[in-house]
């Protein structure tokens, strides 16, 4: 989930710098995952397309999961991964180099 978010925040914002760009995504997601919308300003597409649809996707695939208990699995995922993306901020400015 969080390559998919950082790469697609380096293209859609390249005025931030790189070594700046997780902590902006997760000060961004401070009031929730909708926050990337205001900071993408793409009307959900990067929260949807390129952070939740793959978690979504991982949870009905691997714990066989549908509807409301998929949604709430994904929401517990999508907190997990930016807790871990404002903890190794460094090791995605690493892996995109």
């Amino acid at each position: 989930m969080n390559d998919f978010l950082f790469n697609y925040a380096h293209k859609t914002l390249p005025e931030t710098k790189l070594t700046d760009l997780a902590s902006t995504l997760v000060n961004a997601t401070k009031g929730g995952i909708h926050g990337l919308d205001d900071l993408f300003h793409d009307n959900g597409i990067g929260r949807e397309d390129n952070f939740y649809a793959i978690g979504l996707g991982f949870v009905k695939d691997f714990y066989d999961l549908d509807g409301e208990q998929a949604k709430q699995e994904t929401d517990k995922l999508a907190q997990e991964a930016l807790a871990y993306l404002a903890n190794h901020g460094n090791d995605f400015v690493r892996w995109e180099h």
